[in-house]
């Protein structure tokens, strides 16, 4: 298993990858929201002292530049998090 900050970052490169494939997507804004503020503060400064971090996250900047996207990423509380919602309902039923 990878770390959770490892898996949130890829969650990002594999959001970034799909709207790369429409071409119409390229030179866009992209704003992010996001609940985790590693991943918030690796993407925004653009590096990481982690290994790891640092491949997905050159991956990430590759993508960015070739489709000469804009992308801003913002934090909130994992709880005032829209995404996390259906996983909290299910926790909250077993």
């Amino acid at each position: 298993t990878q770390h959770i900050n490892i898996t949130e970052l890829r969650a990002i490169l594999k959001y970034v990858r799909m709207r790369c494939r429409d071409t119409r997507k390229h030179r866009a804004r992209m704003l992010l929201i996001v609940d985790s503020q590693v991943v918030c503060s690796v993407v925004t400064k653009g590096r990481s002292s982690s290994q790891q971090l640092n491949a997905v996250l050159r991956s990430l900047s590759g993508l960015v530049i070739a489709s000469d996207i804009r992308m801003a990423v913002g934090w909130c509380q994992s709880d005032q998090n829209p995404a996390d919602k259906p996983s909290r309902e299910l926790c909250r039923r077993n």
